[in-house]
C-alpha cells in the first residue's frame, strides 16, 4: 500500500492536458462523481501515481 496523493484543480481536462505535455501518462481518465466533481488520476515521468480533482457540486 502506498500514499494516494489528490491535488484540487481548477480545470481537470487542462491539468490532464498538461501532464501528458509534460511526459506523463493518464491513469484514469475524467471520471464524474456526481455532487462532488471531476476526477483523474495520471503518473509523472517517474511512474508516481497522482489525482486532481475539479471540485464542482453541480457535477452529475
Amino acid at each position: 500500500m502506498g500514499l494516494e496523493c489528490t491535488f484540487a484543480v481548477d480545470d481537470v481536462d487542462a491539468t490532464a492536458q498538461s501532464v501528458r505535455d509534460a511526459g506523463g501518462t493518464i491513469l484514469m481518465e475524467r471520471f464524474t462523481i456526481a455532487g462532488v466533481g471531476h476526477l483523474i488520476f495520471f503518473a509523472d515521468p517517474a511512474g508516481n501515481p497522482i489525482g486532481a480533482m475539479q471540485y464542482d457540486d453541480q457535477a452529475g
